[in-house]
């Protein structure tokens, strides 16, 4: 009888991980798998219980976050949550805050689909490794979809630019960013099958807080008259001790 593994067809596994994670096997019962299998979840969310696990935020009516259920573009079990700016200048948001164990590299999730002419996403993840001021990440999907940027103290770098902007819209897309926070470096960024080093550049300062303190926010926001179109949220996922 053979032994062993075959010595051919060996995949690389320098980005995504063999490991299945009790819960990754919790995620992929909810209807989606993590992007990369790597870090430990330290807190998700599917919107099981609707919008009972965030703090929303709005310019003026509650509608502008809403916990939905399309019949084309679902993903997951458990509904998703539409952030509708309304206007130029605009604005919705899903915040939270959190004491959370981790150790120097945490990453966060979260899927999204974008119509034409959607507003500006900006995902905000701050961690504080020792007690002061935290280290900040910011991510952005920027108006339209046209490119994916991260925010640093001196500009807006740009990771991604698709050829179309048909490539990013109305379809699910789950994007991943970690942040070192004790170096005060980002770490990558995970779209699809590619990841992107971003290593080289210098997290923001966040909010004054406890060693342990973390806090997100997905929001997005109406940039002109044309682009303030709303956004779908899937999911979010905090991770710690990623590699």
């Amino acid at each position: 009888m053979a032994r062993g593994s075959p010595d051919y067809g060996i995949p690389d596994y320098s980005f995504f991980t063999v490991e299945t994670p009790v819960s990754d096997v919790v995620s992929e019962r909810q209807g989606f798998s993590r992007l990369d299998n790597r870090g430990r979840v330290l807190w998700f969310e599917d919107w099981r219980g609707g919008l009972s696990r965030m703090s929303a935020d709005y310019d003026s009516l509650s509608s502008q976050v809403a916990h939905i259920y399309h019949n084309d573009f679902g993903i997951g079990y458990h509904g998703i949550v539409t952030l509708d700016p309304l206007a130029n200048n605009g604005y919705a948001s899903l915040a939270n805050a959190f004491m959370l164990p981790v150790s120097k590299r945490i990453g966060l999730e979260f899927g999204f689909k974008v119509p034409s002419h959607s507003g500006l996403i900006s995902a905000f993840f701050s961690h504080n490794y020792l007690a002061g001021t935290a280290k900040m990440g910011i991510l952005q999907v920027q108006a339209d979809a046209a490119s994916i940027n991260i925010v640093t103290p001196t500009g807006y770098p740009i990771i991604f630019t698709p050829a179309s902007p048909l490539y990013l819209q109305l379809r699910f897309v789950a994007i991943k960013f970690v942040i070192d926070v004790e170096l005060n470096k980002y770490v990558r960024v995970m779209l699809g099958n590619t990841q992107y080093d971003i290593s080289s550049y210098d997290l923001n300062n966040g909010g004054v807080g406890l060693s342990g303190d973390t806090y997100i926010n997905v929001g997005i926001e109406g940039v002109s008259a044309t682009n303030k179109n709303s956004v779908d949220i899937a999911y979010v996922i905090i991770s710690g001790d990623e590699p």
